[in-house]
């Protein structure tokens, strides 16, 4: 499905990945976990083929830098769709007019209606973008993102600026978009999101990592458990952060 052959990447003198390999060929949710400014959207932004790199990229068993112009055109529309963390909606365009634009199905108002009930956002059929909440934005995105039934989605932190209800929401769309053999690979700090992701790799000093997740799993709440058992949700996140700085920094904050 996908893999990386001797990826190197960096901005100007900052290495950001020297010479990795990653190879996912498997359906499921898969977790890019790692510290603000490891690489995590960069290695999404390479797979979604908008950054450029140095070495062997194969998708399908295609190498990338050798797609025609009409293949290209079909990874953009059929193989890989992306959701980004900041949505990249048309803010003063209607709910509407952002997924029309973005359809290539024929069949395509039919389509979008079914959607739009399905995911409870078809009262704001006609609502700008700008007049939507954090959470409705990114269930237009999602939207967005399934029209054209593509193999792998990715999710650039999809639930960083959602709270709990909103955040429900995405997982079990997730569950959803994996139960119909859709690929989800994710970028997060989100420990909320660890029960549904089935692969994680770290990144972390210029690699990418596979991961144990039983490992990852019982670090976390295991020393949660053990001195903070009462605290709130709130102290929880605000525990893991003090916890990443002072000894794991490694995957979730």
């Amino acid at each position: 499905m996908i893999e990386l052959i001797n990826l190197n990447k960096k901005y100007k003198k900052k290495i950001i990945f020297e010479n990795q390999k990653l190879k996912i060929d498997k359906l499921g949710v898969t977790g890019f976990v790692g510290e603000s400014g490891s690489g995590k959207t960069t290695l999404l932004n390479i797979i979604a083929g908008i950054e450029p790199y140095s070495g062997n990229y194969l998708i399908n068993n295609k190498d990338y830098q050798q797609l025609t112009e009409y293949d290209e055109a079909i990874f953009r529309s059929k193989i890989i769709s992306y959701i980004h963390q900041d949505y990249k909606l048309l803010e003063d365009y209607t709910v509407l007019e952002n997924l029309i634009i973005t359809s290539i199905e024929s069949n395509k108002d039919q389509k979008i209606e079914q959607l739009l009930i399905d995911f409870n956002l078809s009262q704001y059929h006609d609502q700008k973008i700008k007049q939507l909440s954090g959470g409705e934005k990114q269930r237009v995105a999602i939207i967005r993102a399934i029209l054209n039934e593509p193999q792998i989605i990715l999710m650039d932190e999809p639930t960083s600026s959602l709270d709990d209800l909103n955040t429900n929401y995405i997982i079990e769309t997730i569950k959803k978009l994996k139960d119909r053999n859709i690929k989800i690979i994710i970028s997060t700090h989100d420990s909320r999101l660890k029960p549904i992701i089935d692969e994680f790799y770290l990144i972390e000093n210029k690699q990418i990592i596979r991961q144990n997740n039983h490992h990852i799993s019982d670090d976390l709440e295991n020393n949660f458990n053990l001195q903070y058992q009462n605290k709130t949700h709130k102290d929880f996140y605000q525990y893991i952060k003090i916890y990443q700085t002072r000894k794991f920094k490694k995957i979730f904050i």
